[in-house]
């Protein structure tokens, strides 16, 4: 390749698009990605290429043919479009943080976690953002629940379990009808089934879990173990983490218990969870 199309290529993007170009030119596939240049004037453009590289008859890459096109507009206005999901996803937070203070910092924390086991399961960006984003809104049907009964500081009773057990499908309800909200609906609904199949609402079994939801169900253990509640102290982060892990292949998956393993080994989730949080008020967790 063209030492001159190298230095086009933004700086924040170069590394990806010489591994990506690599990659096709070993599999000897055409290459398809977007990417950012740098113009003469130094002003960003967002472009997408195809290339196919040309060998000679030894097999050695002399060159590339392609096409190159501007897609700058196309961007900017995915761009604002994903801005105004964060901001409708951020304003929903928000008002369930209302009705419930003590949650901002909890759905951040298990945002973070979320995040750190989708990178470790291998999940393209876009996918780990989505999980991220979606995982702030798994508690919303929540704001349903009596403070009754959200802030109650000693054990449910029957007919309190089945009220509370009942936010999952209200967080599907209020969340439904969107489709750029699917995951977040998804979510709401199954992050807490088990993988066993003694899970709620739906008894949901192994893979029949979507995987974002089965993400952010270790998320929201893990932060509601070493968090304080109405009803417990805190865990010991040690204990919090053997906890969740006896429970592969019975509460949680196999797999992302793996992912999640790989991301404690890393010190990921260490440094999501050293955060100092000032909670003003405690909620029951279910």
């Amino acid at each position: 390749m063209g030492h001159t199309w190298i230095r086009t290529i933004h700086p924040d993007d170069r590394e990806r698009v010489l591994a990506a170009a690599s990659r096709a030119a070993t599999e000897q596939r055409e290459l398809s990605q977007e990417y950012r240049i740098l113009t003469r004037t130094k002003e960003e453009c967002w472009v997408h290429t195809t290339a196919t590289a040309i060998r000679s008859p030894e097999g050695e890459v002399t060159g590339y043919v392609g096409t190159i096109e501007n897609i700058t507009e196309r961007r900017l206005a995915e761009e604002e479009k994903h801005r105004a999901y964060e901001s409708i996803v951020m304003l929903l937070a928000t008002a369930a943080e209302a009705r419930d203070p003590y949650t901002e910092r909890h759905l951040f924390r298990i945002r973070g976690f979320a995040e750190a086991i989708a990178a470790e399961m291998g999940l393209p960006d876009e996918e780990i953002a989505a999980i991220g984003s979606a995982s702030l809104l798994h508690d919303l049907g929540k704001m349903r629940i009596p403070d009754s009964i959200l802030t109650k500081p000693g054990p449910l009773t029957e007919n309190e379990w089945r009220i509370m057990k009942q936010h999952p499908l209200w967080g599907e309800e209020m969340l439904s009808g969107y489709p750029w909200l699917e995951t977040a609906s998804h979510i709401a609904r199954w992050h807490h089934e088990a993988w066993a199949g003694n899970g709620y609402p739906d008894g949901l079994c192994g893979e029949e879990i979507p995987l974002s939801a089965a993400i952010v169900a270790v998320a929201d253990c893990l932060d509601a173990l070493i968090s304080d509640r109405p009803y417990k102290k805190a865990w010991p982060s040690q204990r919090a983490v053997k906890e969740i892990q006896s429970q592969s292949g019975k509460k949680y998956s196999p797999e992302v218990i793996d992912a999640f393993n790989r991301a404690l080994h890393k010190e990921m989730i260490k440094r999501i969870a050293a955060t100092d949080f000032d909670l003003p008020h405690l909620s029951r967790a279910a």
